[in-house]
């Protein structure tokens, strides 16, 4: 009888880890479905299902956690390496570049007593769509065309907001990964053409810019203080600006506002800094763009912690300036 017993109690649990293999795979296979997923063997299809079952387990245990101040959820980078994410931010800040005659500090006056709250999105039509980058390193591009895309709104450049050519800066900065640099690319061609003109393809091709199709034309590299009081006075006075951050742990942010430690402060990414503000439960917060699409974030948007440094964020900061 007891042997009966511990058999029975042996062919339930195979049945249940048969269930449950049986539910992965079906959400497996309704994930590939959803994000357009084909493999080209059956190995690397069991590869990234390893990778989508790890980062299943990881968004589980972490959502349980009711202190936590954001969610993560399953997007189409959740069967990506870290390693892979990571390739998508590979930004470097040479300071000394800051030296040169296109590169100017101003620091905004006064920096404090200024609005609780700032959104780019809603006052003065100075945000595109978020764009999706693919798995191109181009991250810096599309943060410099945001911020440039806001400011010849603000500066009265041209009359309605335009999406700017991300390609016109890669091809023309050799895909810098500094945005100093990539403003200054533009500064030296002479402006930057409209992305119907030039469209997106990810990978450096040869500059081919048409001074006659430019939409913009700017004076200087603004690089002021480093800290996130001038960086919500730049944000709040002058419009998207970009800034350095780091972003281990954001591959599969979902919503709230994130604000892991465990992120560090090794900057390896450039986003664009379009707002900030404060929720009642979840605390003051940065509003951030960023170009791995809609189904990324809050529709293509992160609230990253205001106040505390959190990912670095104000250690850098780079914005055209017009006079």
């Amino acid at each position: 009888m007891r042997t009966l017993i511990v058999l029975l109690v042996c062919l339930a649990s195979i049945g249940q880890l048969v269930l449950a293999r049986h539910s992965s795979l079906s959400e497996w296979t309704l994930y590939k479905k959803q994000h357009g997923k084909v493999y080209e063997t059956p190995e690397e299809d069991a590869h990234r299902y390893s990778l989508f079952m790890a980062a299943k387990d990881k968004i589980e245990r972490h959502n349980q956690d009711p202190s936590s101040r954001y969610k993560l959820g399953l997007n189409h980078l959740s069967d990506w390496t870290e390693e892979e994410f990571d390739r998508l931010n590979e930004a470097h800040y040479n300071t000394d570049e800051a030296s040169q005659e296109s590169a100017i500090s101003i620091n905004p006056e006064p920096i404090f007593d200024l609005p609780d709250e700032a959104d780019w999105r809603v006052v003065g039509s100075s945000v595109t769509p978020v764009k999706d980058q693919g798995k191109f390193s181009t991250g810096v591009a599309f943060a410099v065309a945001g911020s440039l895309e806001g400011r010849m709104v603000w500066a009265s450049t041209i009359k309605e907001l335009a999406d700017l050519s991300v390609q016109n800066i890669i091809d023309c900065s050799n895909n810098t990964q500094d945005p100093f640099v990539a403003f200054s690319a533009v500064l030296k061609e002479g402006g930057i053409e409209a992305d119907s003109d030039y469209p997106y393809e990810g990978s450096v091709s040869k500059c081919r810019f048409d001074s006659s199709k430019s939409l913009i034309t700017f004076n200087l590299v603004a690089v002021p203080d480093k800290n996130e009081d001038v960086l919500k006075a730049v944000t709040y006075r002058f419009g998207p600006v970009t800034a350095g951050v780091s972003t281990r742990g954001w591959q599969n942010y979902k919503s709230g506002v994130f604000d892991s430690p465990d992120c560090g402060d090794d900057i390896d990414a450039t986003v664009l800094i379009v707002g900030y503000g404060t929720d009642p439960k979840l605390g003051d917060y940065w509003l951030v763009k960023n170009s791995l699409s809609e189904k990324w974030g809050e529709q293509g948007y992160m609230r990253l912690q205001r106040g505390v440094k959190r990912c670095g964020i104000g250690s850098q900061i780079t914005y055209p300036w017009f006079y």
